[in-house]
């Protein structure tokens, strides 16, 4: 009887752990990040994976800009779809396209929008929000909100800038 050559093993151990590493690599191709992207495609037209990383232990998916009419809606939905094919501890983030302008709006609604948060009174807040708005033609800033955010969106042509505030510190709790 002849004894093991470490020559063969080697090379059985080195196809051995290429085949492993290539099927890792095609199930994560093609059994989750293909399918996200048809997913997210599905929810928000245009949009696309731009990268995923984990911070803090979550999976955070960003997704590329892309302008949609409606903020909250279009969030949840993309968030639903990350966590059903990624676990419910990833997150989206969509991300925007701003231009000076919209970064300027962003500014002037932070203290109505911060202060509707902590009194909870978001009647107010839309009404100051809708007045700053109303001054900064041709830009438009839209305001939302759920149980859990309140949603801005300033749109100035082709430029964007999404804000998604947690309303946790709220009167209303």
């Amino acid at each position: 009887m002849r004894g093991i050559k470490p020559l063969w093993v080697a090379v059985f151990a080195a196809v051995a752990l290429a085949l492993l590493w290539g099927a890792e690599a095609a199930y994560s191709r093609f059994g989750v990040e293909q399918p996200l992207q048809e997913a997210i495609a599905a929810v928000a037209p245009g949009a696309f994976v731009q990268s995923q990383s984990e911070k803090t232990g979550k999976m955070i998916v960003e997704v590329s800009p892309v302008l949609v009419s409606d903020l909250g809606d279009t969030y949840r939905q993309v968030n639903k779809v990350v966590r059903l094919r990624l676990g419910p501890e990833a997150q989206a983030q969509l991300t925007d396209n701003p231009d000076d302008m919209c970064h300027k709006l962003w500014e002037q609604v932070q203290f109505p929008l911060f202060q509707g948060i902590a009194t909870g009174n978001y009647m107010e807040m839309k009404k100051q929000i809708d007045t700053i708005s109303a001054g900064a033609a041709p830009a438009k800033i839209d305001t939302s909100l759920d149980e859990d955010y309140v949603y801005l969106r300033v749109v100035n042509g082709d430029h964007f800038l999404y804000r998604i505030v947690p309303r946790e510190k709220g009167g209303d709790r």
